[in-house]
C-alpha cells in the first residue's frame, strides 16, 4: 500500500532515495578496470594447505599469476567481463543496465608457514575455481630426543 503525501507517492520516493543511497555506497565497485578480491576458502587437507578462489570467466593461462616469495602466497590477475568486451560484429558495446559481475584486476595474499618453497606449490583450475595446493605445509618436524649428559660436580 502506497501513502500519498502532498501529491507524491511516499513509497516510490522512499524507494528511489534508498536506491540512490545503495548505489552511492557501492559506487566504483565491480566496474571495468576496478580492483576486486575474489572469494577464497583456505582448507587443511592432511599436511597440505589448500587455497580455493572463485574465478569464473578468467583465462588462467594468460591472466593469472601464482607466486611464492618471502613466506607469502600471492595470487593475482585480471578478468574481463562480457559487458567490458564489445562483440566483434557489433559497432557499439552493449550498455550494461545492471552490473554485478566483477571485472578488472585482483590480488590475494596469504601468509605461509616457515620453510615453504615454491617447489611445494601446484595449481589447478576447474569449472571456475582455482585451487592452489601447498604440499606438506603443515607437516610438523619430527621431534628429536636429545641426550642429557650428567656431569659429576667432582670432575
Amino acid at each position: 500500500m502506497a501513502l500519498a503525501v502532498r501529491g507524491w507517492d511516499a513509497f516510490t520516493g522512499l524507494d528511489r532515495e534508498f536506491d540512490q543511497l545503495v548505489r552511492g555506497a557501492f559506487a566504483g565497485r565491480g566496474g571495468s578496470g576496478q580492483a576486486f578480491a575474489p572469494a577464497a576458502d583456505v582448507l587443511r587437507d592432511g599436511a597440505d594447505l589448500v587455497f580455493r578462489l572463485d574465478l569464473p570467466g578468467v583465462d588462467v593461462e594468460q591472466d593469472v599469476t601464482v607466486e611464492v616469495a618471502d613466506g607469502t602466497l600471492a595470487i593475482s590477475g585480471s578478468r574481463t567481463t562480457r559487458a567490458d568486451a564489445p562483440a566483434e560484429d557489433e559497432p557499439e558495446a552493449p550498455r550494461a543496465l545492471v552490473r554485478e559481475l566483477r571485472g578488472g584486476s585482483f590480488s590475494r595474499r596469504f601468509r605461509l608457514p616457515k620453510g615453504v618453497t615454491g617447489d611445494q606449490v601446484e595449481a589447478d583450475y576447474d569449472r571456475g575455481v582455482l585451487e592452489v595446493r601447498v604440499r606438506g605445509a603443515l607437516e610438523q618436524a619430527t621431534p628429536t630426543k636429545v641426550t642429557i649428559r650428567a656431569r659429576n660436580a667432582s670432575e
